[in-house]
């Protein structure tokens, strides 16, 4: 796996953006380097322009991996309301994050599993959400709901980080923002709505109604008119480009700033007690045993025989 090398950009406030690229690309790597999951890393990430060590922004940092972590003893409600009580602030009321967790179907179909994944994770309110394959399993209409939902997340003010791979290309203009990725490097990064340009400039061609997405990440060399195609130039060019673009936009600087302040008290307080987390985690562990009494029991009884064994 190569390594990441020279990656730089930012992701704002309230923006929907997706990482891209091709096996190999280390997409998941780079976003585990953003979540604070990696720390034998050279560079800096800063969170509202300021750099230090990211684990302090676990708790507002919420993460839904590919594969879901719904329990399937609990309904959704339940399933939701655990993670509200473990993660919100301390001086909520139980009365409040019932309210705050506002369940309409409380039993749904497998399809449905990856939207109470997102849903847990929203109730903690973070700032930032990360997504891995969120489409992945889901039909062609359920992604586009899906991805539309959050659309409308980011326009609440979460920043959502989403990896994916080939979106199709009515999910892929939903997108503010793209990061693609090759061998570890830059190759793009920056509004979607300027990738066609920035990739016309490097020589491709877009036939109309095409999928940019494809073009960019998969399919690109029967589109290429002119010049190399490789990862390792399409990276150069970046690189070049970066160059000639200069600083970046010195106002970001003072919004961002301005914003330490509220971070810091968003994460004061934040998440119940230890002691309350084991013991929230013991009742949803008992009332999972309930729920599956057939399976307990065969425990006990295989625990039993272990027993009389030794």
């Amino acid at each position: 796996m190569p390594p990441i090398l020279n990656v730089s950009g930012s992701i704002d406030r309230g923006t929907l953006a997706a990482v891209m690229g091709g096996s190999g690309a280390v997409k998941s790597t780079f976003v585990n380097v953003l979540m604070g999951k990696t720390n034998n890393t050279d560079g800096i990430v800063a969170v509202n322009n300021s750099p230090g060590n990211l684990r302090r922004h676990k708790k507002v940092i919420g993460y839904v991996p590919q594969d879901d972590i719904v329990l399937p003893e609990l309904n959704v409600y339940e399933n939701i309301v655990h993670a509200a009580r473990c993660r919100l602030p301390r001086g909520w009321r139980d009365a409040d994050i019932k309210a705050h967790t506002n369940v309409g179907k409380p039993i749904i179909s497998g399809g449905q599993r990856k939207r109470v994944s997102i849903g847990m994770e929203l109730a903690a309110a973070p700032m930032a959400i990360f997504l891995d394959e969120p489409t992945s399993g889901l039909d062609a209409t359920s992604a586009s709901s899906m991805m539309k939902t959050l659309k409308a997340i980011a326009r609440l003010g979460i920043s959502v980080i989403v990896i994916i791979h080939q979106p199709r290309s009515e999910i892929f203009d939903l997108f503010d923002t793209l990061i693609l990725l090759g061998n570890g490097q830059t190759i793009y990064e920056g509004p979607q709505v300027d990738v066609k340009q920035y990739f016309e400039n490097v020589g491709f061609h877009f036939p109309e109604y095409s999928n940019h997405g494809d073009i960019i990440t998969g399919n690109g060399r029967e589109y290429k008119q002119s010049g190399d195609i490789s990862k390792e130039a399409l990276i150069d060019y970046w690189s070049g480009h970066r160059r000639k673009m200069g600083a970046t936009n010195t106002d970001r600087h003072t919004i961002t700033t301005l914003g330490n302040t509220v971070m810091r008290k968003a994460m004061e307080n934040r998440g119940a007690l230890r002691i309350k987390q084991v013991w929230l985690c013991l009742c949803r562990a008992m009332l999972q045993q309930y729920r599956a009494m057939s399976a307990y029991w065969a425990e006990m009884g295989l625990a039993t025989l272990a027993g009389f064994l030794v």
